[in-house]
């Protein structure tokens, strides 16, 4: 997958949730010592309501790159389920509100008022911003530090 996205301009950014920090060995390949500018690697929680380890902690302990703002390739803040005391970092996924006419998740019913499903396209990012790019660190990076959270779906 690391081939996949240096296939790509850095226009098109990749975004991947990744749980191999767990494991011995699992992000200790020296290929990701050079994760591309176009992909946020997001260490993800093993079990809901757990803390992800942070990117730093990754970058000091395995040597992995760290995200860089403006520029782009490396761990970015963690992604899992919702905490049970969010703090001002952690971004609740907008993916899988209920639909309400400012946004949130499509209506795959058009019966229900209850999401179907969600996608980022039609979510709305932390600024009001038409369709959520988060998890890909936003713009300019300046995402790059938010933990992502999901509700259990």
């Amino acid at each position: 997958w690391l081939n996949v996205c240096k296939g790509f301009s850095n226009e098109i950014r990749f975004w991947a949730p990744t749980r191999m920090w767990a494991f011995a060995g699992g992000l200790r390949d020296q290929s990701l010592k050079l994760i591309p500018e176009n992909l946020a690697l997001r260490p993800s929680t093993l079990h809901f309501r757990e803390k992800a380890p942070t990117p730093n902690y990754l970058h000091t302990q395995l040597g992995l790159a760290a995200f860089k703002r403006r520029k782009g390739g490396g761990l970015s803040g963690p992604s899992g389920s919702a905490p049970e005391k969010p703090t001002a970092k952690d971004y609740k996924c907008p993916a899988y509100e209920h639909w309400s006419a400012g946004g949130g998740a499509i209506r795959l019913d058009p019966r229900s008022q209850k999401a179907g499903g969600g996608t980022c396209i039609t979510a709305r990012g932390p600024k009001g911003e038409n369709g959520c790019r988060v998890c890909w660190n936003g713009k300019g990076g300046e995402y790059h530090d938010r933990v992502v959270f999901y509700e259990e779906h």
